[in-house]
């Protein structure tokens, strides 16, 4: 309720104050707001706090109880604000399936800095990764095509507003600007094909130039085996844009 906004922070003063006279709140309060860190990001808790005007002592009976909690459920960043990592939600490497599962739920959102906040605190270095990416542009097209009666649609809107992440993550790296149209090429394949989806996809990419052209033209020329399902479709739907591409590049080799 709390995470829908149906239960106001301030509220919690309410709910455990049976709990805090017992000397038990502590433990349900670092558990609440753990799990709300990792499911909203922590600068949603921190904001969230902050604007409730709750303090720890509403909440917690001693200094030393405080400390206790913090440090076990990794809640400094609610005190100290996020740096120096702190407020990373937990010290083992998370799956790419949890990281997925979690990216899911916050693209819902299209909040960009919370999205990025999440990621620099529990993805790190892997975000630097070809697999992070490819998982990435795979999130964000399940979060922008929808099904509607038997075919699908892209949410154009949600695409174009979450291509900034793409943008951030692929760094304009051709490694993983390839790995981004591979992507692409998987889930168009998962998706058997949707009329018109892949085209748009493309249309999108090129209008806010996310992508390069040279990353374009190599990979609709890859012969990398691990690649090959659903390229020889795409790389035919999209035959009218490598012409224009191709074309594009003689005449600038021309100049």
């Amino acid at each position: 309720m709390i995470a829908m906004n149906a239960h106001p922070f301030i509220e919690l003063t309410r709910t455990l104050a049976t709990l805090k006279n017992t000397g038990k709140c502590g433990k349900l309060l670092g558990k609440l707001l753990s799990i709300l860190a990792k499911e909203k990001t922590p600068k949603w808790v921190i904001d969230n706090w902050n604007q409730s005007g709750l303090k720890w002592s509403d909440l917690i009976n001693s200094e030393c109880e405080k400390v206790d909690l913090l440090e076990k459920y990794n809640l400094e960043f609610v005190v100290k604000g996020i740096n120096n990592n702190c407020g990373k939600l937990s010290e083992n490497k998370m799956t790419l399936e949890q990281i997925s599962e979690y990216l899911l739920k916050l693209l819902k959102e299209e909040n960009f800095d919370n999205i990025t906040s999440w990621i620099s605190l529990n993805v790190g270095q892997q975000s630097k990764q070809p697999q992070f990416v490819r998982c990435l542009v795979t999130d964000i097209l399940k979060t922008s095509i929808e099904a509607i009666d038997e075919s699908w649609r892209l949410k154009s809107e949600t695409f174009c507003k979450l291509l900034p992440l793409i943008t951030r993550y692929v760094d304009a790296k051709r490694d993983l600007e390839l790995q981004c149209l591979y992507a692409i090429q998987s889930y168009n394949h998962e998706l058997m094909y949707p009329q018109g989806i892949l085209s748009k996809i493309i249309d999108h990419l090129c209008d806010q130039y996310v992508l390069s052209d040279d990353a374009f033209i190599e990979w609709g020329k890859t012969e990398n085996p691990n690649e090959r399902n659903g390229h020889a479709v795409a790389i035919k739907t999209l035959t009218s844009f490598f012409t224009k591409l191709r074309e594009a590049e003689r005449d600038d080799s021309s100049e």
